[in-house]
């Protein structure tokens, strides 16, 4: 019977392995968060505590980045950072929303100071960031609140232009596609209500958000593929990858080869979903 169970921890030991080697990152990270395509790699946000706590306020955070099987630390922590989250990039410039403000790194000139914004007071979890041309669209979710900010001056972003954009109940995730902007919505504490659901606006001159599903959940993350004809998101109390469907409005749910426990950021990238892992401090790659 030993012999037995010894012959079966050894297979389980190796698929571990094979799946390791093949869609798992996990090197240079520690309660990863979220991911970020740059220069042909990936720009990947993590906490740098042994807690998982997103109002940590300890100045551990670093960004680490990963690119042809190479994961190194890029922005290491200096105090600035403590619960980076979403992050986006326009013209090596680097915005990552934090706690209460978003920082703007010049990523040409890693060790020169950032640019702080802080949010108003009562704004604690600032979780996501997507730029529309020359405005930077940032995601509030205790206040339910989406926030527009003037990044037409990359160097010297415009701090007393910030200003509400629009009121989404519990907006965490932003994902903007052909001039569209796409809602993830969840609640920072407790179960979620009948408010967490997927939103859109269709007119970003004109910003009114809509519900595209009734489905209630803790909507982490969104994305499209390619083809457009799809929403893909996930929700932090799934094991499954959640699909949309736009010609029918079905939503429906994907088997993944990964067990994950906490998936707090999705992204398409190199013809794969890339899914970041907070609580196992992985990068999952599956292309499905």
């Amino acid at each position: 019977m030993k012999y037995k169970n010894m012959i079966g921890l050894l297979v389980v030991l190796a698929m571990m392995a094979c799946v390791r080697e093949k869609d798992v990152l996990t090197r240079n990270l520690q309660i990863c968060y979220s991911v970020c395509p740059y220069h042909d790699g990936l720009l990947i946000a993590n906490w740098g505590t042994d807690s998982i706590d997103p109002l940590s306020r300890e100045g551990k955070g670093y960004i680490a980045f990963h690119k042809e099987g190479v994961t190194s630390i890029l922005i290491p922590a200096d105090g600035t950072l403590s619960a980076p989250k979403g992050m986006a990039v326009k013209d090596d410039y680097l915005f990552v929303a934090d706690f209460n403000q978003v920082v703007v790194y010049n990523l040409n000139k890693i060790t020169a100071q950032p640019q702080q914004i802080p949010f108003p007071e009562g704004h604690d979890f600032v979780s996501d960031v997507a730029i529309i041309g020359n405005v930077l669209l940032v995601a509030v979710t205790n206040n339910s609140t989406i926030f527009a900010l003037d990044i037409s001056n990359l160097a010297h972003v415009d701090v007393g232009s910030l200003a509400i954009y629009a009121i989404v109940p519990g907006a965490t995730s932003l994902c903007v596609v052909d001039y569209h902007l796409f809602i993830g919505s969840s609640t920072t504490y407790g179960d979620p209500t009948e408010f967490n659901v997927i939103y859109m606006i269709d007119d970003l001159s004109n910003p009114v958000p809509q519900p595209i599903t009734h489905r209630v959940g803790q909507y982490q993350d969104l994305t499209l593929t390619p083809d457009r004809e799809s929403l893909y998101f996930i929700d932090r109390n799934s094991s499954k990858l959640g699909r949309l469907e736009f010609s029918t409005g079905i939503i429906n749910f994907i088997d993944v080869p990964m067990q994950w426990q906490s998936p707090s950021s999705l992204i398409w990238w190199n013809n794969q979903f890339v899914i970041s892992d907070r609580v196992m401090n992985t990068i999952w790659l599956s292309q499905l």
